[in-house]
């Protein structure tokens, strides 16, 4: 009966340890954790996401996966924290590689807003022409909700400056300028 008892637990176990994933929580806890606009100290408002990659310590950041979906952005902060967990390559409690990028909301995903050809200026690094940037990527601890005693989700410790991001100009907006430039070329041309 002992053996059997113990064959159960064991067996019930193994499952939880080999998936036991490693939790941190994704928002704004400090001042460095604002998304502001590029060359200045103004926080974004609405009309920016952020999102939380990961991968496991040691990995190239051509390896980081988006973690979840998207927060928006408010008063260049992520004022709606949510908690996320790592995949199964970190454990619980582990130290794991982790990157925050931000953008316009306009566009569906980050890569669709760095790759994004309505600007010419690539602010930062990993900037691109949607708005869309990225930071280093930081190692962070993670929490473990299932260890004895649990611990809970960590916080972004890692994630010690701002994110600058670049504006990008609604359509309308750059139809305008074209106009005004058009404009111009037309009057000067008169004289």
């Amino acid at each position: 009966m002992k053996k059997t008892l113990l064959a159960t637990l064991v067996a019930g176990l193994i499952p939880m340890i080999v998936t036991a994933q490693g939790t941190v929580t994704f928002g704004s806890s400090s001042l460095s954790h604002q998304i502001v606009l590029a060359g200045t100290t103004t926080s974004v408002g609405p009309g920016f996401v952020a999102s939380l990659w990961w991968a496991p310590s040691g990995s190239p950041e051509s390896a980081l996966i988006q973690l979840g979906g998207t927060i928006p952005v408010n008063g260049g902060y992520i004022t709606t924290p949510e908690t996320r967990t790592t995949g199964p390559a970190t454990g619980e409690g582990v130290s794991a590689l982790f990157q925050i990028r931000a953008w316009n909301d306009g566009f569906a995903t980050y890569a669709a807003a760095n790759n994004s050809s309505l600007l010419t200026t690539r602010v930062g690094r990993g900037g691109g022409g949607g708005g869309g940037l990225n930071q280093n990527p930081f190692t962070n601890p993670t929490g473990a909700p299932n260890a004895v005693p649990p611990t809970p989700a960590a916080l972004l410790t890692g994630w010690t400056t701002p994110i600058q991001v670049q504006p990008v100009p609604e359509p309308s907006t750059i139809a305008l300028a074209g106009l005004g430039a058009a404009s111009l070329l037309l009057f000067r041309r008169r004289k």
